[in-house]
Protein backbone atom coordinates (compact mmCIF):
# COMPACT_ATOMS: atom_id res chain seq x y z
CA UNK A 1 0.00 0.00 0.00
CA UNK A 2 2.82 2.35 0.87
CA UNK A 3 4.67 1.67 -2.35
CA UNK A 4 1.61 2.26 -4.42
CA UNK A 5 1.14 5.74 -2.80
CA UNK A 6 4.66 6.82 -3.54
CA UNK A 7 4.21 5.81 -7.14
CA UNK A 8 1.15 7.94 -7.57
CA UNK A 9 2.87 11.14 -6.25
CA UNK A 10 5.88 10.59 -8.44
CA UNK A 11 3.67 9.94 -11.40
CA UNK A 12 1.79 13.21 -10.98
CA UNK A 13 5.03 15.18 -10.58
CA UNK A 14 6.43 13.55 -13.67
CA UNK A 15 3.36 14.37 -15.69
CA UNK A 16 3.63 18.00 -14.66
CA UNK A 17 7.22 18.17 -15.76
CA UNK A 18 6.36 16.56 -19.05
CA UNK A 19 3.54 19.06 -19.62
CA UNK A 20 5.83 22.01 -18.98
CA UNK A 21 8.35 20.51 -21.28
CA UNK A 22 5.83 20.38 -24.02
CA UNK A 23 5.00 24.22 -23.86
CA UNK A 24 2.28 24.38 -21.28
CA UNK A 25 2.34 27.61 -18.97
CA UNK A 26 1.04 28.38 -15.48
CA UNK A 27 -1.98 30.80 -15.58
CA UNK A 28 -1.05 34.47 -14.83
CA UNK A 29 -2.68 36.44 -11.91
CA UNK A 30 -4.59 39.76 -12.13
CA UNK A 31 -3.67 42.99 -10.22
CA UNK A 32 -6.00 45.10 -8.12
CA UNK A 33 -6.13 48.70 -9.40
CA UNK A 34 -4.00 51.08 -7.28
CA UNK A 35 -5.37 54.10 -5.36
CA UNK A 36 -5.79 57.29 -7.36
CA UNK A 37 -2.90 58.90 -5.46
CA UNK A 38 0.11 57.30 -3.85
CA UNK A 39 3.76 58.00 -3.12
CA UNK A 40 3.36 61.79 -3.85
CA UNK A 41 1.80 61.15 -7.25
CA UNK A 42 -1.58 61.14 -8.98
CA UNK A 43 -2.24 57.76 -10.71
CA UNK A 44 -4.35 57.39 -13.92
CA UNK A 45 -5.55 53.88 -14.90
CA UNK A 46 -8.11 54.89 -17.50
CA UNK A 47 -6.26 52.84 -20.19
CA UNK A 48 -6.50 49.52 -18.29
CA UNK A 49 -8.88 47.06 -20.04
CA UNK A 50 -9.08 44.37 -17.34
CA UNK A 51 -12.28 44.19 -15.31
CA UNK A 52 -12.55 44.50 -12.47
CA UNK A 53 -8.78 44.05 -12.02
CA UNK A 54 -5.89 44.65 -14.38
CA UNK A 55 -4.33 41.88 -16.38
CA UNK A 56 -0.69 41.04 -16.26
CA UNK A 57 1.42 43.63 -18.07
CA UNK A 58 -1.25 46.38 -18.18
CA UNK A 59 0.00 49.86 -17.35
CA UNK A 60 -1.19 52.90 -15.36
CA UNK A 61 0.42 56.35 -15.71
CA UNK A 62 1.27 58.75 -12.90
CA UNK A 63 2.12 62.43 -12.46
CA UNK A 64 4.26 63.58 -9.51
CA UNK A 65 2.76 66.16 -7.13
CA UNK A 66 3.99 69.79 -7.15
CA UNK A 67 7.44 69.94 -5.57
CA UNK A 68 8.40 66.42 -6.65
CA UNK A 69 10.26 65.11 -9.71
CA UNK A 70 9.80 61.77 -11.52
CA UNK A 71 12.81 59.47 -11.23
CA UNK A 72 11.04 56.70 -13.16
CA UNK A 73 9.28 56.77 -16.51
CA UNK A 74 5.80 57.87 -15.44
CA UNK A 75 4.34 54.32 -15.60
CA UNK A 76 3.53 51.50 -13.19
CA UNK A 77 2.88 47.93 -14.54
CA UNK A 78 0.74 45.03 -13.30
CA UNK A 79 3.12 42.18 -12.35
CA UNK A 80 0.67 39.28 -12.80
CA UNK A 81 3.26 36.50 -12.80
CA UNK A 82 5.22 37.82 -9.88
CA UNK A 83 3.89 40.07 -7.09
CA UNK A 84 0.40 40.20 -8.43
CA UNK A 85 0.36 43.98 -7.93
CA UNK A 86 1.23 47.28 -9.63
CA UNK A 87 4.56 48.93 -8.97
CA UNK A 88 4.81 52.28 -7.07
CA UNK A 89 5.40 55.76 -8.54
CA UNK A 90 8.97 57.05 -8.31
CA UNK A 91 8.58 60.68 -7.11
CA UNK A 92 11.41 62.46 -5.25
CA UNK A 93 11.21 65.85 -3.46
CA UNK A 94 12.84 68.69 -5.40
CA UNK A 95 15.65 70.46 -3.47
CA UNK A 96 17.73 73.60 -3.99
CA UNK A 97 19.72 73.32 -7.21
CA UNK A 98 17.32 70.88 -8.88
CA UNK A 99 15.98 71.70 -12.34
CA UNK A 100 12.56 73.33 -12.52
CA UNK A 101 10.10 74.76 -15.01
CA UNK A 102 8.21 77.10 -12.68
CA UNK A 103 7.90 78.24 -9.06
CA UNK A 104 5.48 75.40 -8.26
CA UNK A 105 8.32 72.92 -8.79
CA UNK A 106 10.15 74.55 -5.87
CA UNK A 107 7.09 74.95 -3.64
CA UNK A 108 8.32 72.52 -0.95
CA UNK A 109 11.32 74.81 -0.29
CA UNK A 110 10.04 77.75 1.75
CA UNK A 111 11.17 81.19 0.44
CA UNK A 112 12.47 79.76 -2.87
CA UNK A 113 11.75 80.40 -6.56
CA UNK A 114 12.51 78.79 -9.90
CA UNK A 115 15.36 81.01 -11.04
CA UNK A 116 15.34 81.02 -14.83
CA UNK A 117 18.41 83.26 -14.79
CA UNK A 118 20.57 80.55 -13.28
CA UNK A 119 19.65 77.77 -15.70
CA UNK A 120 16.11 77.14 -14.42
CA UNK A 121 16.99 75.68 -11.04
CA UNK A 122 15.42 76.08 -7.61
CA UNK A 123 17.14 78.91 -5.70
CA UNK A 124 16.44 81.08 -2.64
CA UNK A 125 14.22 84.10 -3.26
CA UNK A 126 15.51 87.69 -3.02
CA UNK A 127 16.55 88.52 0.56
CA UNK A 128 17.08 84.86 1.52
CA UNK A 129 20.16 82.64 1.55
CA UNK A 130 20.88 78.88 1.55
CA UNK A 131 21.65 77.77 5.12
CA UNK A 132 23.59 74.80 3.67
CA UNK A 133 20.95 72.49 5.16
CA UNK A 134 18.52 72.76 2.24
CA UNK A 135 16.47 75.69 3.62
CA UNK A 136 16.26 79.38 2.70
CA UNK A 137 16.66 81.73 5.69
CA UNK A 138 16.25 85.51 5.77
CA UNK A 139 19.45 87.55 5.37
CA UNK A 140 20.07 89.76 8.43
CA UNK A 141 22.40 92.64 9.32
CA UNK A 142 26.02 91.49 9.12
CA UNK A 143 25.40 88.69 6.62
CA UNK A 144 27.51 88.61 3.44
CA UNK A 145 25.87 90.04 0.31
CA UNK A 146 26.60 90.72 -3.35
CA UNK A 147 24.15 93.58 -3.91
CA UNK A 148 21.48 95.69 -2.25
CA UNK A 149 18.77 93.22 -3.28
CA UNK A 150 20.31 90.65 -0.93
CA UNK A 151 19.52 93.02 1.96
CA UNK A 152 16.07 94.01 0.70
CA UNK A 153 14.20 92.41 3.63
CA UNK A 154 16.07 94.70 6.05
CA UNK A 155 14.33 98.07 5.84
CA UNK A 156 16.73 101.03 5.46
CA UNK A 157 19.77 98.82 4.74
CA UNK A 158 22.33 98.53 1.93
CA UNK A 159 24.97 96.00 0.84
CA UNK A 160 28.54 96.98 1.71
CA UNK A 161 30.20 93.53 1.43
CA UNK A 162 27.87 92.73 4.32
CA UNK A 163 24.34 94.01 4.97
CA UNK A 164 24.60 97.26 6.97
CA UNK A 165 22.22 100.12 7.83
CA UNK A 166 22.04 102.98 5.36
CA UNK A 167 23.46 106.39 6.31
CA UNK A 168 21.46 108.00 9.11
CA UNK A 169 20.14 104.73 10.53
CA UNK A 170 21.20 102.84 13.66
CA UNK A 171 21.37 99.01 13.59
CA UNK A 172 22.38 98.36 17.21
CA UNK A 173 19.05 96.61 17.90
CA UNK A 174 19.12 94.34 14.84
CA UNK A 175 16.88 96.60 12.76
CA UNK A 176 17.69 99.92 11.10
CA UNK A 177 16.09 102.83 12.95
CA UNK A 178 16.67 106.49 12.12
CA UNK A 179 19.01 108.30 14.51
CA UNK A 180 17.19 110.83 16.73
CA UNK A 181 18.36 113.82 18.75
CA UNK A 182 20.25 112.53 21.78
CA UNK A 183 21.21 109.17 20.21
CA UNK A 184 24.84 108.04 20.42
CA UNK A 185 26.72 108.73 17.16
CA UNK A 186 30.23 108.46 15.69
CA UNK A 187 30.05 111.02 12.88
CA UNK A 188 27.84 113.72 11.41
CA UNK A 189 26.61 111.18 8.83
CA UNK A 190 24.81 109.32 11.61
CA UNK A 191 22.70 112.44 12.28
CA UNK A 192 22.22 113.38 8.61
CA UNK A 193 18.49 112.59 8.53
CA UNK A 194 17.86 115.23 11.23
CA UNK A 195 17.76 118.65 9.60
CA UNK A 196 20.49 121.03 10.86
CA UNK A 197 21.91 118.45 13.30
CA UNK A 198 25.50 117.31 13.94
CA UNK A 199 27.28 114.66 16.03
CA UNK A 200 28.49 116.63 19.05
CA UNK A 201 30.22 114.88 21.99
CA UNK A 202 29.07 111.52 20.57
CA UNK A 203 25.41 112.60 20.61
CA UNK A 204 23.15 113.85 17.81
CA UNK A 205 22.41 117.50 18.62
CA UNK A 206 21.19 120.65 16.85
CA UNK A 207 23.93 122.61 15.11
CA UNK A 208 25.05 126.02 16.35
CA UNK A 209 22.29 128.58 15.84
CA UNK A 210 19.57 125.94 15.94
CA UNK A 211 17.38 124.48 18.66
CA UNK A 212 14.98 121.49 18.92
CA UNK A 213 11.65 122.19 17.25
CA UNK A 214 9.66 119.83 19.48
CA UNK A 215 9.01 117.39 16.61
CA UNK A 216 12.37 115.62 16.53
CA UNK A 217 14.05 118.16 14.23
CA UNK A 218 15.95 121.42 14.59
CA UNK A 219 14.87 124.97 13.85
CA UNK A 220 16.67 128.29 13.78
CA UNK A 221 17.08 129.73 17.26
CA UNK A 222 14.35 132.29 17.86
CA UNK A 223 15.54 135.89 17.61
CA UNK A 224 13.81 139.23 17.99
CA UNK A 225 11.74 140.12 14.93
CA UNK A 226 13.21 143.36 13.53
CA UNK A 227 9.82 144.09 11.95
CA UNK A 228 7.93 144.03 15.26
CA UNK A 229 6.88 146.65 15.94
CA UNK A 230 6.76 147.74 12.31
CA UNK A 231 9.43 150.44 11.76
CA UNK A 232 8.24 151.31 8.26
CA UNK A 233 6.12 154.43 8.08
CA UNK A 234 3.53 155.70 5.64
CA UNK A 235 2.36 152.28 4.54
CA UNK A 236 5.81 150.83 3.93
CA UNK A 237 6.27 147.05 4.00
CA UNK A 238 8.92 145.61 6.36
CA UNK A 239 11.05 142.59 5.34
CA UNK A 240 13.54 141.01 7.80
CA UNK A 241 17.02 140.53 6.40
CA UNK A 242 20.26 139.52 8.05
CA UNK A 243 20.48 141.37 11.35
CA UNK A 244 18.07 144.11 10.33
CA UNK A 245 15.18 144.90 8.03
CA UNK A 246 14.30 146.60 4.75
CA UNK A 247 11.34 148.91 4.13
CA UNK A 248 9.60 148.82 0.76
CA UNK A 249 7.95 152.24 0.62
CA UNK A 250 4.50 153.04 -0.71
CA UNK A 251 4.18 155.35 -3.67
CA UNK A 252 5.19 158.91 -2.76
CA UNK A 253 7.57 158.02 0.10
CA UNK A 254 11.27 157.30 0.48
CA UNK A 255 13.90 156.85 3.17
CA UNK A 256 15.10 153.91 5.26
CA UNK A 257 11.78 153.90 7.12
CA UNK A 258 9.71 155.54 4.34
CA UNK A 259 9.62 158.63 6.53
CA UNK A 260 10.16 161.16 3.73
CA UNK A 261 7.55 162.23 1.18
CA UNK A 262 9.07 162.03 -2.27
CA UNK A 263 8.33 164.34 -5.13
CA UNK A 264 5.25 163.46 -7.08
CA UNK A 265 1.50 163.93 -7.16
CA UNK A 266 0.51 161.20 -4.69
CA UNK A 267 -2.28 161.93 -2.18
CA UNK A 268 0.17 161.45 0.72
CA UNK A 269 2.65 164.08 -0.43
CA UNK A 270 0.92 166.65 1.78
CA UNK A 271 1.43 164.42 4.88
CA UNK A 272 -2.22 164.65 5.95
CA UNK A 273 -1.93 162.13 8.78
CA UNK A 274 -1.41 163.70 12.22
CA UNK A 275 -0.07 162.46 15.55
CA UNK A 276 2.31 159.92 13.99
CA UNK A 277 -0.30 158.35 11.72
CA UNK A 278 0.88 156.43 8.65
CA UNK A 279 -0.40 157.52 5.26
CA UNK A 280 -1.26 154.85 2.69
CA UNK A 281 -1.29 156.41 -0.77
CA UNK A 282 -4.14 155.38 -3.03
CA UNK A 283 -3.31 157.67 -5.92
CA UNK A 284 -6.15 160.17 -5.79
CA UNK A 285 -6.95 159.34 -2.16
CA UNK A 286 -5.24 158.16 0.98
CA UNK A 287 -5.91 156.29 4.21
CA UNK A 288 -4.37 157.07 7.57
CA UNK A 289 -3.34 154.26 9.90
CA UNK A 290 -3.38 155.85 13.35
CA UNK A 291 -1.01 155.17 16.22
CA UNK A 292 -2.50 153.84 19.46
CA UNK A 293 -4.44 156.58 21.26
CA UNK A 294 -5.62 158.48 18.20
CA UNK A 295 -8.46 158.16 15.71
CA UNK A 296 -10.20 160.03 12.92
CA UNK A 297 -9.67 160.41 9.19
CA UNK A 298 -6.33 162.13 9.75
CA UNK A 299 -5.71 160.72 13.24
CA UNK A 300 -6.57 164.15 14.57
CA UNK A 301 -8.74 163.00 17.48
CA UNK A 302 -7.39 161.79 20.80
CA UNK A 303 -9.03 158.49 21.78
CA UNK A 304 -10.80 158.65 25.15
CA UNK A 305 -9.56 155.41 26.71
CA UNK A 306 -11.48 156.27 29.89
CA UNK A 307 -14.72 155.48 28.07
CA UNK A 308 -13.89 151.95 29.15
CA UNK A 309 -14.76 152.17 32.85
CA UNK A 310 -12.80 149.00 33.65
CA UNK A 311 -9.56 150.01 31.98
CA UNK A 312 -7.80 150.86 35.25
CA UNK A 313 -9.24 147.83 37.13
CA UNK A 314 -9.71 147.39 40.89
CA UNK A 315 -11.54 150.66 41.39
CA UNK A 316 -8.85 152.85 39.85
CA UNK A 317 -9.85 156.26 38.49
CA UNK A 318 -9.02 156.86 34.81
CA UNK A 319 -7.76 160.22 33.56
CA UNK A 320 -7.52 160.80 29.79
CA UNK A 321 -4.44 162.63 28.50
CA UNK A 322 -4.21 164.60 25.26
CA UNK A 323 -1.09 162.73 24.21
CA UNK A 324 -3.07 159.70 23.08
CA UNK A 325 -2.92 157.90 26.37
CA UNK A 326 -4.40 157.85 29.89
CA UNK A 327 -3.41 157.59 33.56
CA UNK A 328 -4.82 155.55 36.41
CA UNK A 329 -5.17 156.85 39.99
CA UNK A 330 -5.30 153.74 42.15
CA UNK A 331 -7.48 153.23 45.21
CA UNK A 332 -5.94 152.50 48.63
CA UNK A 333 -4.43 149.05 48.72
CA UNK A 334 -3.55 149.03 45.01
CA UNK A 335 -0.52 150.16 43.06
CA UNK A 336 0.44 150.81 39.45
CA UNK A 337 -1.39 153.56 37.69
CA UNK A 338 0.73 156.05 35.85
CA UNK A 339 0.74 156.18 32.07
CA UNK A 340 -1.57 153.50 30.63
CA UNK A 341 -0.88 151.15 33.55
CA UNK A 342 -3.79 149.37 35.32
CA UNK A 343 -4.04 149.08 39.11
CA UNK A 344 -2.92 145.87 40.79
CA UNK A 345 -3.01 144.75 44.40
CA UNK A 346 -0.35 146.33 46.66
CA UNK A 347 1.27 143.80 48.98
CA UNK A 348 1.48 145.72 52.25
CA UNK A 349 3.00 142.77 54.09
CA UNK A 350 5.90 142.52 51.65
CA UNK A 351 6.46 146.27 51.57
CA UNK A 352 6.58 146.67 55.38
CA UNK A 353 7.44 143.59 57.41
CA UNK A 354 6.68 145.43 60.68
CA UNK A 355 3.31 146.80 59.60
CA UNK A 356 1.43 144.69 62.17
CA UNK A 357 3.87 145.31 65.01
CA UNK A 358 5.78 142.93 67.28
CA UNK A 359 4.35 139.48 67.75
CA UNK A 360 1.89 139.73 64.87
CA UNK A 361 1.59 137.93 61.51
CA UNK A 362 0.60 139.92 58.40
CA UNK A 363 -1.58 138.31 55.68
CA UNK A 364 -2.04 140.15 52.38
CA UNK A 365 -5.56 140.39 50.94
CA UNK A 366 -6.93 141.94 47.77
CA UNK A 367 -6.57 145.67 48.34
CA UNK A 368 -5.74 145.35 52.04
CA UNK A 369 -4.18 143.11 54.72
CA UNK A 370 -4.97 141.50 58.08
CA UNK A 371 -2.96 141.09 61.29
CA UNK A 372 -3.14 138.15 63.70
CA UNK A 373 -1.17 137.60 66.91
CA UNK A 374 1.53 134.93 66.70
CA UNK A 375 1.82 132.04 69.19
CA UNK A 376 2.67 133.41 72.67
CA UNK A 377 1.01 136.76 72.00
CA UNK A 378 -2.53 138.04 72.52
CA UNK A 379 -4.57 140.98 71.30
CA UNK A 380 -4.88 143.54 74.14
CA UNK A 381 -8.25 144.64 72.75
CA UNK A 382 -6.77 147.59 70.91
CA UNK A 383 -5.24 145.68 68.05
CA UNK A 384 -1.82 145.38 69.71
CA UNK A 385 -0.21 141.97 70.36
CA UNK A 386 1.37 141.62 73.80
CA UNK A 387 3.21 138.78 75.47
CA UNK A 388 0.88 136.30 77.31
CA UNK A 389 -1.22 136.82 80.47
CA UNK A 390 -3.69 139.18 78.83
CA UNK A 391 -6.90 137.26 79.06
CA UNK A 392 -6.60 133.50 78.86
CA UNK A 393 -4.61 132.83 82.10
CA UNK A 394 -6.25 131.15 85.09
CA UNK A 395 -4.53 133.11 87.91
CA UNK A 396 -6.50 134.08 91.03
CA UNK A 397 -7.69 137.70 91.29
CA UNK A 398 -5.26 138.07 94.22
CA UNK A 399 -2.28 136.80 92.16
CA UNK A 400 0.19 138.22 89.67
CA UNK A 401 0.67 136.51 86.20
CA UNK A 402 4.17 136.49 84.73
CA UNK A 403 5.77 134.83 81.67
CA UNK A 404 4.61 134.08 78.11
CA UNK A 405 1.43 132.29 77.16
CA UNK A 406 0.98 129.38 77.47
CA UNK A 407 3.96 129.00 79.84
CA UNK A 408 2.83 131.71 82.31
CA UNK A 409 3.11 131.43 86.15
CA UNK A 410 0.79 132.67 88.88
CA UNK A 411 2.10 134.05 92.23
CA UNK A 412 -0.15 135.11 95.11
CA UNK A 413 0.05 138.74 96.27
CA UNK A 414 1.69 139.69 99.61
CA UNK A 415 -0.58 138.66 102.46
CA UNK A 416 -2.03 135.71 100.53
CA UNK A 417 -0.99 132.11 100.20
CA UNK A 418 -1.80 129.42 97.64
CA UNK A 419 -0.60 128.03 94.28
CA UNK A 420 -1.48 131.21 92.43
CA UNK A 421 -4.61 129.89 90.80
CA UNK A 422 -6.28 129.96 94.24
CA UNK A 423 -5.10 132.46 96.95
CA UNK A 424 -6.38 133.02 100.55
CA UNK A 425 -5.50 135.70 103.12
CA UNK A 426 -2.62 134.80 105.52
CA UNK A 427 -3.69 133.87 109.14
CA UNK A 428 -7.33 134.42 108.47
CA UNK A 429 -6.79 138.19 108.47
CA UNK A 430 -8.92 140.25 106.21
CA UNK A 431 -6.71 141.73 103.53
CA UNK A 432 -7.42 144.61 101.28
CA UNK A 433 -5.33 144.35 98.12
CA UNK A 434 -4.81 147.56 96.23
CA UNK A 435 -1.84 147.51 93.86
CA UNK A 436 0.42 145.71 96.38
CA UNK A 437 -0.55 148.12 99.27
CA UNK A 438 -2.03 146.12 102.18
CA UNK A 439 -3.41 147.24 105.60
CA UNK A 440 -3.66 144.47 108.15
CA UNK A 441 -6.10 144.93 111.06
CA UNK A 442 -4.06 142.78 113.59
CA UNK A 443 -1.03 145.08 113.25
CA UNK A 444 -3.21 148.16 113.80
CA UNK A 445 -4.58 146.76 117.06
CA UNK A 446 -1.03 146.14 118.40
CA UNK A 447 -0.16 149.82 117.87
CA UNK A 448 -3.23 150.95 119.84
CA UNK A 449 -2.34 148.64 122.72
CA UNK A 450 1.16 150.14 123.03
CA UNK A 451 -0.27 153.68 123.25
CA UNK A 452 -2.62 152.86 126.13
CA UNK A 453 0.06 151.00 128.10
CA UNK A 454 2.23 154.02 128.10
Amino acid sequence: MVSSHKFSVLSVFSVGILLLGHGFQVEAQTCALPASSSNNAVIDCTGVTGSPDANDGEKCTYTCDAGYTDTGNGEIICDGTGTGAFGTPSCQAIVLGDACTGNMDCSLIVNSICDTGSGSTCACDTGYADDQAGSCVAIVLGDACTGNMDCSLIVNSICDTNCVCDTGYDGSTGVCVAFALGDTCTSNDDCSLISDAVCDASKCACDSGYEPDGNGGCQATATADPCSPDPCKNGGTCTPGGSGYTCTCASGYAGNDCETASSGTGACTSTPCQNGGTCVDGGSSYTCTCDTGFEGTNCETDTDECADTTICSNGGTCGNTPAGSYTCNCANGYTGGGDATPCIDFDECNADSAICGTGAICTNTDGSYTCACDDGYEDDGNGVCQVGCTGTNTCDVNAICTGTDPDFTCQCNVGYTGDGTECSATGGAIGINNSSFSIFIPAFLMVLSAIFLC
